[in-house]
């Protein structure tokens, strides 16, 4: 993932206490090597276990892990790649670490087309007709979410938005350059940005 010529070793992080997560803006990250080390070890955090309530998780941002944070989160492994012998397996995210992640648009609603909203399509309409309509809905909710950094706080209902307008940055080549990205996301990697990029404002789902 992070192959390269200036390969460092960082030091053995570990979760910051909840009380001493920054209440400030994550700094920009310009250049790979500026974070190199801290991903590597980020990585291979989220793609372990935690104790407490959330034994999983999806994705872990750097304030999570650092008292002078940079604005850049990683996902877990299996959100990339698909595990061996997955069934029913759906990519999330093209990239683990995600650097400089910014949300564009939070449409309040959307178009979609009718045979791709499961409740519409049960009610019984003709497949032929639903493959031609299409209808606004609320781009926006309530789902249930937790946190890594609150180990011993049941997951709550947190607003978000299904489908949003994003940009960030990936590491691009072996010469700690990045590339940048914009694109729309939904679902599970909308839910999953939303959560990350609180963190990188000094902000979380409990305070």
């Amino acid at each position: 993932m992070l192959e390269g010529i200036n390969r460092l070793k960082s030091p053995m992080l570990k979760m910051l206490p909840a009380l001493e997560l920054s209440r400030s803006k994550a700094a920009p990250v310009a250049s790979l090597d500026e974070i190199r080390a801290d991903a590597e070890e980020m990585l291979k955090m989220i793609d372990g276990s935690f104790r407490g309530v959330h034994e999983f998780g999806y994705a872990l941002a750097h304030p999570q892990v650092a008292a002078q944070p940079k604005s850049f989160f990683v996902v877990h492994t299996d959100l990339v790649e698909k595990p061996k012998d997955a069934k029913g397996w759906k990519r999330v995210f093209r990239h683990r670490i995600i650097i400089n992640p910014l949300i564009i648009q939070r449409p309040d609603t959307i178009t979609k087309k009718v045979k791709d909203i499961p409740e519409l399509v049960r009610a019984g309409a003709p497949r032929a007709e639903l493959n031609h309509k299409v209808t606004e809905i609320k781009n926006h909710g309530n789902l249930l979410e937790g946190c890594l950094s609150f180990q011993h706080r049941k997951a709550k209902y947190v607003h978000r938005y299904h489908r949003i307008l994003v940009s960030y940055q990936t590491p691009d080549g072996w010469f700690g350059g990045l590339r940048k990205h914009t694109e729309w996301i939904e679902g599970l990697a909308a839910h999953i940005f939303q959560h990350e990029n609180d963190h990188f404002n000094g902000a979380n789902i409990f305070f």
